[in-house]
């Protein structure tokens, strides 16, 4: 699972970096509370991008459940000087198979369906499957 900040740009922008370090420093608290106890990993890979590693999981229904669950999470106003600043996010879903010849290929092409959905006007959870490209869960 990767998941991109929409408008982290703008809190910079506007209220300064200090204010867009610690909306990084909430996102972080924010996933690592939605992990809990599942078998996962959580880290941010650079800028406001995260990626989120799950397995044993029960099937793909319940990684998009997990993930639409986590974009309300983050999407809750954030609250740092007094001000009320929102980050919500755009998230895809890479499922490893046999059809990818890597964990790096996947990881590109999660990647890729990301930033398509980032700059498309669509709702939802961009999922990345083998069989047929990009597919939204909602």
């Amino acid at each position: 699972m990767l998941l991109d900040l929409d408008n982290f740009k703008q809190v910079n922008d506007v209220h300064g970096h200090d204010a867009g370090d610690a909306v990084l420093q909430h996102v972080a608290v924010r996933i690592r509370k939605a992990i809990g106890d599942r078998a996962s990993f959580g880290a941010r890979l650079g800028g406001d991008e995260f990626a989120v590693l799950l397995w044993e999981t029960l099937d793909g229904a319940d990684v998009a459940a997990f993930a639409a669950k986590l974009q309300y999470i983050l999407a809750l106003p954030h609250v740092y000087r007094g001000e009320t600043l929102v980050a919500r996010s755009s998230i895809s879903l890479g499922f490893y198979s046999a059809a990818f010849s890597s964990a790096s290929e996947m990881f590109v092409a999660t990647e890729k369906a990301l930033m398509s959905h980032k700059h498309s006007d669509e709702v939802g959870i961009a999922c990345i499957s083998t069989d047929d490209g990009l597919s939204l869960a909602s």
